[in-house]
């Protein structure tokens, strides 16, 4: 679970008790989004010792387990490598880190639904990917396939409010449900699906 803003860094404490309380895993978010995110997202690779200390010691002090890394603003090409960086050194035994399906390995902004061959690299240096929302059943098999043994480590999700996502959102939202817990789940029993449903309230701390 992942509490989703606008901000930088977002993180909510009473997510953090009502997720633990549970037994759920709680994420704080890291994203830049274009515009003023593209200066955002150079300066954190570029500081990326700096920022995965950070980005440890935070959730480590607060009490959360790691964080999903959301970059919507392109990257340099040659500063991919320190976005690599930045994610193995995110990617603790103590500490989750998740890498959105957003950025492919030249540094664009290409949302792909799918584990592929553009984004695997971000893949093979996180815990897991949390694909785009648009993903079909046809991506979803391909990214189980590539993943392999990591299947269990590609996560997918549904957008409620439709915007291409898999059987159009609102009341269509059940078609993606029976999609990710019957035909596919249950006939291939390889891709573990984590579900997020997104609707017009934003959490706050």
């Amino acid at each position: 679970m992942s509490p989703f803003s606008f901000l930088i860094f977002d993180i909510a404490p009473s997510v953090i008790a009502a997720g633990h309380l549970h037994g759920v895993k709680v994420l704080g978010t890291v994203i830049v989004e274009w515009g003023g995110g593209v200066s955002d997202a150079a300066r954190l690779v570029d500081e990326w010792p700096v920022v995965s200390l950070a980005l440890l010691s935070l959730s480590k002090s607060i009490g959360f387990d790691g964080w999903l890394m959301n970059f919507e603003s392109p990257l340099s090409s040659d500063r991919m490598e320190k976005l690599h960086f930045l994610l193995k050194a995110c990617s603790t035994e103590e500490s989750k880190c998740v890498w959105y399906d957003s950025l492919i390995e030249d540094g664009q902004v290409k949302w792909q639904n799918a584990l592929n061959d553009t984004n695997a690299k971000c893949f093979d240096r996180s815990h897991s990917i949390f694909l785009n929302y648009q993903w079909t059943p046809e991506l979803l098999a391909s990214s189980a396939a590539l993943a392999k043994d990591r299947s269990r480590e590609v996560f997918a999700g549904i957008d409620v409010w439709g915007r291409g996502t898999y059987g159009g959102g609102g009341f269509g939202t059940a078609h993606a449900f029976h999609v990710l817990s019957n035909d596919f789940l249950l006939q291939s029993n390889v891709l573990k699906t984590f579900i997020v449903i997104m609707s017009l309230c934003f959490l706050g701390g």
